[in-house]
């Protein structure tokens, strides 16, 4: 992960100069997170993912930096037991902010944040774009989509096949009958026949590893 671009992001969304954690502190925090043991999809390399999606919208959102913030911090607490993981995310990004970003920012990215959890349902243009960039990933090509899939799966050892891939087709077979997998026709018109296409084909093989 870009540690200059995360220093810059942060303090340019300061509006208490000095005031609060040091952005420095923050980004290690935010880089220990996403380093943890057991991580294998949930890790930096899918923030950087993120970002290179960003950085291709941007300029359709209406608070490009509020959105940034949102990406870096949305997957920040994993517990693959709890139900609550991006909710604490979004509390840890408003307790290191608290001291330096006013109330209105740090409740839109918080909003932003959640965004991403169940029931998934975006209310804004810039919480449409959000939810879009977390799921970008299903458009890219089969082998990288497939090689994302397999992380998934690692990251719940404590679950047998059996147990696992019954909740994973669920929650594809969620996503695929929406009329629209993205909200935003950025990515609609970009990945979203990409993205049907891979999501068919790993239901296809499902069976073939554990489902019922």
């Amino acid at each position: 992960m870009d540690k200059q671009r995360f220093i810059s992001l942060w303090n340019r969304c300061r509006t208490r100069d000095g005031a609060g954690v040091d952005a420095d502190d923050v980004y290690k925090e935010v880089h220990g997170y996403y380093s943890e043991p057991g991580r294998f999809y949930h890790t930096p390399k899918h923030i950087e993912h993120c970002l290179a999606q960003f950085d291709l919208a941007s300029g359709e959102m209406v608070n490009a930096d509020a959105v940034e913030i949102a990406i870096w911090f949305h997957d920040l607490i994993f517990d693959v037991r709890a139900n609550d993981n991006e909710l604490q995310s979004a509390r840890r990004f408003v307790e290191l902010a608290d001291d330096s970003m006013d109330a209105e920012f740090k409740a839109m990215v918080h909003d932003l944040i959640m965004t991403t959890a169940p029931p998934r349902l975006p209310k804004t243009t810039d919480q449409n774009f959000m939810l879009d960039i977390d799921l970008s990933s299903f458009g890219l090509p089969w082998q990288d989509m497939l090689r994302d899939s397999i992380a998934v799966r690692q990251e719940s050892p404590q679950l047998t096949d059996a147990e696992f891939f019954p909740g994973q087709r669920a929650f594809l077979e969620s996503l695929i009958s929406r009329e629209h997998f993205y909200f935003t026709e950025f990515f609609r018109s970009r990945i979203e026949d990409t993205a049907r296409s891979n999501i068919e084909r790993y239901l296809q093989e499902l069976p073939g590893q554990g489902a019922t």
